[in-house]
């Protein structure tokens, strides 16, 4: 049986790709913060979280990079992953090692990958 994913940030500013994510990380077992389409309203979903155990984030909210998300989830060690139709070229290097899935993509598809960038995180921190 998959583990359950826990609590979930989606931030994502076209709403049916957001509802349609929300509701496949909901069916594996997330509960999801959000989603939410852009960084303050991200920023302070995290700021205000008493338990996140991963994220998904879309890089461009509406002409808004989501770098700062990404910088606020690397400090509390929350695992996460962006979606882009951007190429990885527009990430920062410090960001690099973040994985990077490529829109349109499949919602169960970015769910998988979230679930196995958790479960890693979870032996990591062990």
């Amino acid at each position: 049986m998959e583990e359950t994913l826990g609590h979930i940030l989606v931030v994502e500013d076209e709403y049916l790709i957001a509802v349609d994510l929300a509701e496949t990380l909901q069916r594996r077992g997330a509960t999801i913060l959000g989603p939410f389409s852009s960084v303050a309203q991200a920023a302070a979903a995290i700021e205000n979280a008493s338990e996140l155990d991963g994220a998904v984030i879309d890089i461009n909210l509406g002409g808004e990079l989501s770098f700062p998300i990404a910088e606020l989830l690397r400090q509390r060690q929350v695992p996460f992953l962006f979606t882009s139709g951007y190429d990885q070229l527009v990430i920062p290097s410090s960001l690099s090692e973040v994985p990077l899935i490529s829109k349109p993509a499949d919602s169960r598809e970015i769910a998988g990958s979230l679930a196995r960038l958790i479960g890693k995180g979870h032996q990591a921190r062990q």
